[in-house]
């Protein structure tokens, strides 16, 4: 039963529901949601100056088409600037920090200790992308090579789209 999200749409987590209980119910014995994203694709592509054509297959139909039933993001969210995935996230950790009396210095401190951790526990991964572990100070304080993002995050404490696959840089 292939359930394809509509160009990435559709909630990857909803998509596992549906395989969940498809194989709950007794439709499927085994499920698998799987996905794709070609922006490191075209950001190479771009930085290299080629142009690459997507292919487009007009005699083939899912058997299975899931369209979103409400906005993924709302016409509000746009206009307030809050559309990308970090800015919920920013604007939430803000509001708890606040919740939980802590001043600015205090999250920022609690942020790069955080992911520091993850930089010392990521750098020991043989293909990982980035391996060199970056301290607290580097990741709490913006720079040219950390620029603030969404505050309270700074480039590092974010994901990183392009990504290099390990053996091809």
């Amino acid at each position: 039963m292939p359930v394809p999200g509509a160009r990435g749409l559709v909630s990857r987590s909803l998509l596992r529901d549906d395989a969940y209980r498809a194989i709950r119910g007794g439709e499927l014995d085994v499920a698998l949601v799987v996905g794709g994203e070609a922006a490191r694709r075209a950001a190479m592509a771009r930085r290299a100056g080629v142009e690459v054509h997507d292919t487009v297959q007009r005699d083939v139909a899912p058997d299975e088409l899931q369209l979103p039933k409400t906005e993924i993001i709302t016409r509000l969210e746009i206009e307030g600037g809050i559309a990308s995935a970090m800015a919920p996230f920013a604007l939430i950790d803000s509001a708890l920090r606040f919740a939980e009396g802590k001043t600015i210095a205090q999250q920022r401190d609690e942020i790069a200790r955080l992911y520091a951790g993850f930089s010392a526990v990521a750098a020991t991964f043989p293909h990982a992308a980035f391996p060199e572990p970056r301290s607290e100070t580097f990741l709490r304080e913006p720079s040219k090579s950390n620029r603030p993002f969404s505050f309270p995050y700074n480039k590092w404490h974010i994901t990183q789209m392009n990504v290099p696959h390990p053996e091809h840089g």
